[in-house]
């Protein structure tokens, strides 16, 4: 199964960089398509910035960048530094030049428009810090609007930041230039995530990356080098040979399989390459194994959390599903909790929910991202796609802090007990927020890690924003933030959370089961439970209905079935006193 899993997912990983690459060389709707390096040349010296956090963000309108660009940079009026360009005609010739303008008041393709009719050959847009969410790293893509169809010059969009560093520059007079430098030794890839469970090691068969000929000539013979650190300073070096590659072709690259020792610490990856060797053409990964954590994050928490805009949330129906991807070791495993954290909680947390209400929860799914074991991710289009094996569910106290994490109990759907991993497996853990019972309309933000590593996992951290049939895959999170969404198996101990209690057989009963119309559940604690939740899971572990009942002891409860199909479901019993899951048949 693993060489399977692995070959398909090197193959998917190269097919869809292939794709990137082509569809950047096509330059459609602005630079959204195009991967490269945004550098900052000063006296002080050179400064490279990549997209996402802290770095930039394309524009969705105009030209894109097909072949390298540098430039003079200047505000797009003297008379007025830090210029919004909104209403003003720019009367200063910016022909052959950079011009850098400011977020604000109009749309982002008439600055661009008023920039280009003055000469300017791209812009900059710089970002403000007005509003909340906003500081010195962040970054947005520009969407479209007045004159976008007349935009022929490439836009983006960078945070502040780098902006200060231009202005501060320009204020003492220097001559500051900027270039658009297309990538040629990128997409360097290790494991399938950041972190993983000594006793989940295995070799590393994707290991790789890209190179991209931008000479003029055919080069012979490119050598590639993967050196590796390993806990303790031993240094494992890999290399991979090119025999020709013609100019302008892009190759991505495998090196040979490379087992690391089982052991807990940081492993630092250089790859380097004999034709390029300017410092962007160093590129530095790191792994980390730990004794129970699988994470896609790296470990290192970022105040403010991400999450999309209140406008994107509401429209898509109030809800927001992350995942994270995990792929097993020979071994398997059994998982116990999931990490994450909530960085908003004032803006969710709803007091005084009634009973029964679900307005404060956030459903943990652990779901299996293979379950024909056919060597095929079964995720494609949405989070349906995937079977759900475990299951567990967090209750906003709102005393959450931003920095501050949550260790949830996760349990396997059909014994309530730790759910158990198959050896060379691939499975998803997954955030699920509904925030149409709050009515607040606002997206939950998500703790996040910010700076983004890149994992040979595609595809490895699916987001929905909506009813989940429009996923989008991310290589690293949000625009260089990966949300902390962390698996941990047995052995973890949690700071934060017990081990949920397991109810004995008798203590829950089902009648009748197959049932028709209603199912009855009769229940025996020892002592009154503030609240008894019964969830209905179908065949694919969806949640199809709950009810909550207040100050429940001994007797039974009854769950109306009528209007689930035929099937088999399981029912999850939760009370004060422990859960206990139930297969339930329906026969109508």
């Amino acid at each position: 199964m693993k060489k399977i899993l692995t070959s398909f997912l090197g193959t998917a990983f190269a097919a869809l960089l292939s794709l990137v690459f082509a569809t950047s060389a096509q330059a459609q709707d602005g630079t959204q398509n195009d991967d490269f390096l945004f550098r900052v040349i000063t006296s002080s010296g050179t400064s490279d910035y990549s997209n996402g956090a802290c770095g930039y963000g394309h524009s969705l309108f105009g030209a894109g960048i097909t072949e390298e660009l540098c430039g003079e940079i200047v505000w797009a009026f003297d008379e007025t530094p830090d210029s919004l360009v909104c209403d003003t005609i720019i009367t200063q010739d910016l022909t052959g030049k950079i011009a850098l303008v400011r977020r604000g008041v109009c749309n982002f393709s008439l600055k661009v428009w008023y920039a280009q009719q003055a000469g300017a050959k791209a812009v900059i847009v710089a970002n403000h810090y007005a509003t909340a969410t906003d500081d010195g790293c962040s970054i947005i893509n520009m969407a479209a609007g007045t004159n976008a169809a007349l935009d022929t010059i490439p836009s983006i969009f960078v945070c502040r930041n780098v902006v200060e560093e231009i202005d501060n520059a320009l204020k003492n007079g220097e001559t500051v230039n900027v270039c658009f430098l297309l990538p040629r030794f990128y997409d360097a890839a290790g494991p399938y995530h950041y972190a993983t469970p000594i006793s989940q090691v295995d070799s590393l068969v994707n290991m790789g990356v890209r190179f991209v000929n931008r000479n003029a000539a055919t080069l012979e013979n490119v050598e590639l080098k993967a050196s590796i650190t390993e806990p303790g300073g031993n240094v494992v070096t890999l290399t991979s040979t090119i025999p020709s590659v013609d100019p302008g072709v892009s190759t991505f690259q495998y090196f040979p399989g490379y087992l690391p020792p089982a052991v807990v610490g940081e492993f630092n990856v250089e790859y380097t390459n004999s034709v390029y060797n300017e410092s962007r053409d160093t590129l530095r990964r790191k792994f980390v194994h730990t004794q129970y954590t699988f994470a896609t994050d790296n470990l290192i928490n970022d105040p403010g959390g991400v999450g999309t805009t209140n406008a994107n949330f509401i429209s898509g129906g109030f809800l927001h599903q992350e995942g994270a991807i995990c792929v097993t070791g020979p071994n398997g495993g059994n998982a116990t909790f999931v990490t994450f954290g909530i960085s908003n909680i004032d803006s969710v947390y709803v007091p005084n929910v009634p009973p029964g209400g679900t307005a404060n929860d956030i459903n943990i799914f652990l779901y299996d991202g293979d379950v024909d074991e056919d060597g095929t991710i079964d995720l494609a289009s949405s989070f349906d796609d995937l079977t759900q094996v475990g299951y567990g569910v967090y209750t906003m106290t709102g005393l959450e802090e931003d920095g501050v994490l949550i260790d949830a109990p996760v349990a396997d759907l059909l014994t309530g007990q730790p759910v158990e991993l198959k050896p060379n497996h691939v499975y998803y853990v997954s955030l699920y927020y509904n925030g149409l019972e709050a009515g607040y309309g606002r997206d939950i933000r998500f703790m996040n890690s910010l700076e983004e590593w890149f994992y040979l996992n595609f595809p490895s951290t699916p987001l929905a924003i909506g009813n989940g049939t429009a996923l989008t895959f991310f290589d690293g999170g949000w625009s260089g933030a990966d949300v902390v969404n962390r698996l941990q198996l047995q052995g973890y101990s949690s700071s934060t959370s017990e081990k949920p209690n397991r109810l004995a057989d008798d203590q829950v009963t089902i009648t009748p089961n197959p049932a028709v119309d209603q199912v009855r559940v009769n229940i025996d604690l020892a002592e009154v439970s503030d609240q008894v939740t019964l969830t209905l899971f179908d065949a694919r572990g969806r949640e199809v209905a709950r009810q909550t009942t207040n100050n429940f002891q001994q007797g039974q409860l009854t769950m109306n079935v009528g209007n689930q199909a035929s099937g088999m479901y399981l029912l999850w019993v939760r009370t004060a006193e422990g859960s206990a899951m139930r297969k339930v048949a329906i026969c109508h």
